[in-house]
């Protein structure tokens, strides 16, 4: 049974790395909570044990609520969906022209909550 299991999580080691380049809108009415909503485009790198890395296409969007204080620091909480889309293999099917390849793409999403720490230098 022990060896089953350490077979399981030999198989399951999954490294994911994501690089975004993106922005957030506040919406500042002037008031000590500003909510935002933000996103990015970025590249996401997969590495499994088997197969290797894998560089994809990845995208977030967020969402959340900036608090300011009295002093220069303030806290965000924020909710996220980045989502990852990866070739997968091919569909063949006929056509008016005869067979036609169609790449099949798989998706991964995931959601976080988090919470920023920042500075305001205005």
């Amino acid at each position: 049974m022990k060896m089953v299991l350490k077979l399981i999580q030999e198989m399951t080691k999954v490294l994911l790395t994501t690089y975004y380049l993106g922005g957030n809108h506040y919406f500042d009415k002037g008031t000590k909570a500003t909510p935002y909503l933000g996103g990015g485009l970025g590249i996401g790198i997969v590495e499994t044990p088997q197969q290797g890395s894998d560089t994809n296409f990845d995208r977030e969007i967020k969402g959340g609520v900036k608090i300011k204080s009295a002093s220069v620091v303030s806290v965000s909480l924020q909710a996220s969906l980045q989502s990852m889309a990866a070739a997968v293999g091919t569909d063949t099917y006929w056509g008016y022209w005869g067979p036609v390849a169609v790449t099949d793409y798989g998706y991964s999403y995931q959601f976080g909550l988090g919470a920023v720490i920042g500075f305001n230098f205005k």
